[in-house]
Formats: C-alpha cells, structure tokens, sequence
C-alpha cells in the first residue's frame, strides 16, 4: 500500500492546501455595543433620574456660579472703564484667599461629585434607588484614588492631544469607562485604567459616535442657554450680572450630568455584551461592593 498522508483514502487524491484558515481556526469577532441603544438608555436614564442626578452635580458645581459671577462683574466693569470692586488694593488679599479657597475646594469637591454621581446613575441603571446624600456618603473613601484618577488621565490625554489630536482622543475613548471602574468595582487607579482599556477593546468607533452625538446635544443646549441669558440679562446693572452668572451657571449644570450618564451607559453595556452579565447579577454585585449600610434589598 502506498504511503499516504493521515486520513486519506486508498485510490483518492490527497487535498490540496489553499493557504486559508479554516473558519473554526478564526478568531472569534469582538463583541460591540450598539449605539442607537445606547444613546436611548442615555436619555432615558437622564429623563428618569433628572433630579437626583442634578442634585448630585448641584453641589460640585456651586464654585462655577461665583466664578461666573466674578468674570462677569470684570468684564462688564472693563467695559465701562472702570476698575472692577474686586480688583481693588482691598480686596486683593480676599481674592487670593478666595482663589485659592476655590482651588482646594474644587481639587476634592470635583472627584467625590464624579464618584457619586457615577455609583448614584450605577444604581439608577440597575433599578436600584439611590439618593443624593446617601451617594456622597458611599463614596467618601473614594476622593484620593478619585484624585490620583484624574490627574493621571489628564496628563495622559493631555500628553497625547500636544503630540498629536489623534492620540489624545485616542487615549480619551481608552480611558473612557475608568470613572465606573472605579466606583462600582472599587479597583485601584491602575487597574481601572487597565480595567477600561479592555472593556473598550474593540468598541471605540462606537464609543467615539456616542461621545460626538452627546457632546452635539451638551453644546446645543448650553448655547441656547448661554444666548438667553444674554438677551434677556446683558446689562450692567447688579441685577443683571447676578441673574447673567446664574443663566450660565444653570447652562453648565444642565449639561455637565450627560458624560456621567454616557460614560456609566456604555460602561454596562460593553459588560453585557463582552461578559455576558445581566442586571441582575451586575446589581448584586454592586451590591456587595457597596458599604454595608447601604445593601440592596433582598441582599443577604
């Protein structure tokens, strides 16, 4: 009998190699949101916990209203030539304390309003319910790694944008689910780091349009905001300047909640599809991460 190769028959011509991979050979293709979706689940989250999500920002944004309200005083007293009440030799030294009141303030109010705004719209996903006070209280422990969060994602992004536009926002989309990361799984700064990059793999097309279409929304509606105010408040007057800085105070709160939402949204969808993990079982386990004061219900 004639030497054959392994598996062919007597008086058959062997198979001949076409170089291709079997099917069963390729890899598996990478699970990806969807973003009509996506931006549903973003709107109707925003819709359903309007008021507790802006009770949350509510806080983290009060600095801006006397920001806004100081640069509009400068500006209007520019205008008319004068100098401006707070720039006077008096008032110099308040100033400086202010600002850097304001610096101290902002470096910590801004990452604990981030951490509990994320855990508050975390619980709202899961349809859980969650308050405002309750969700500062949870995560009080989180303001350093929160802290130590931020700065290393913006020196990164910012690194990335001097180099080139497209590495910055290639760094902004791998880093876009950190923030979850972080307050629902309670990982390190690393490891969340690591945590969104691979939970992003594959998806930053999607995740880019998501950022475009809510960062179009965000824009649109702090414009018209902004208009307004303007029109009906540009006069010099103390009236006026207070009612301008609080127009665009609200125009700031009513769009800052929409990265928390979208950044939570896209953060449990990529584990759906990517883990395969329902509601249900994402809820108990943030459950279970979360302080004992403050299980779910039915939880053992």
């Amino acid at each position: 009998m004639s030497a054959q190769g392994v598996g062919t028959l007597a008086g058959t011509a062997p198979e001949k190699s076409t170089g291709e991979i079997p099917d069963n050979r390729l890899p598996p293709p990478v699970p990806t949101i969807r973003l009509t979706r996506v931006l549903d689940r973003i709107f109707v989250l925003m819709r359903n916990r309007f008021w507790m999500i802006y009770g949350i920002t509510f806080v983290v944004y009060v600095p801006f209203f006397f920001y806004n309200l100081l640069m509009r005083q400068l500006n209007v007293s520019m205008m008319q030539g004068a100098s401006p009440l707070f720039m006077r030799s008096e008032m110099l030294l308040a100033v400086a304390v202010g600002a850097i009141v304001f610096i101290v303030a902002w470096t910590f109010i801004w990452p604990l309003g981030t951490m509990a705004a994320t855990t508050a719209l975390a619980r709202s996903y899961l349809g859980r319910p969650a308050t405002v006070f309750g969700s500062y209280r949870e995560v009080l422990g989180l303001i350093l790694p929160a802290l130590g969060m931020m700065m290393t994602v913006g020196l990164f992004v910012t690194l990335g944008s001097l180099m080139c536009l497209v590495p910055g926002v290639y760094l902004m989309l791998r880093f876009y689910v950190v923030y979850p990361a972080l307050a629902v799984e309670r990982r390190g700064v690393f490891a969340s780091l690591d945590r969104s990059a691979r939970l992003m793999s594959g998806n930053y097309w999607q995740v880019l349009c998501v950022s475009i279409c809510v960062g179009c929304v965000k824009f649109a509606l702090a414009y018209a905001i902004t208009l307004t105010g303007g029109a009906l408040f540009g006069g010099s007057g103390v009236v006026d300047v207070v009612l301008y800085s609080a127009s665009q105070f609200v125009g700031q709160l009513f769009v800052a909640p929409m990265d928390f939402i979208a950044a939570v949204v896209v953060y449990f969808e990529l584990r759906e599809v990517k883990e395969g993990l329902d509601m249900e079982i994402m809820a108990r386990d943030l459950a279970r991460r979360l302080a004992p004061g403050f299980a779910l219900d039915g939880d053992p």
